[in-house]
């Protein structure tokens, strides 16, 4: 996966970077993208000279695309499978209904847990959350 991006701000070897093409997040429902203006950060491992308003072309890895994929993913199906397998030993009289209902729940707090985990922790490659609303500079197009 390709993408062209600007760079917004150099901080030593960190490049803050913003999305120059969005026609790609049309359909995506992603809220954090949007809070943040397409802003996030990443090292500069070419080690070329890079300054604010030049244009790189940044590549994801298909084993990158697949680490972010599973790490969405898997805390909220893990979280489901648990709490739906568990109750049933924890809880012999209760109902598929209330299996399935304590799983749902189970799922939104591993999606919620894993998603304040990754704001506490960002990830230094361009996958974390990046910059907070009016950190960055504003684009000058």
């Amino acid at each position: 996966m390709k993408e062209t991006v600007r760079v917004c701000k150099v901080s030593g070897n960190t490049l803050t970077l913003m999305q120059k093409d969005t026609t790609a997040c049309f359909g995506c429902m992603n809220t954090e993208c949007k809070k943040v203006r397409n802003f996030f950060t990443l090292e500069n491992s070419s080690g070329r000279i890079l300054r604010p308003g030049d244009s790189v072309e940044i590549n994801l890895s298909p084993r990158a695309f697949a680490v972010q994929t599973l790490s969405a993913l898997l805390p909220p199906v893990l979280g489901f499978t648990a709490a739906y397998v568990l109750s049933a030993y924890t809880f012999p009289g209760l109902g598929e209904a209330a299996r399935t209902a304590l799983g749902a729940v189970a799922m939104f707090a591993a999606a919620l847990g894993f998603y304040a985990f990754r704001r506490r922790f960002p990830a230094k490659t361009g996958m974390g959350p990046g910059q907070e609303p009016g950190d960055g500079p504003p684009p000058s197009d």
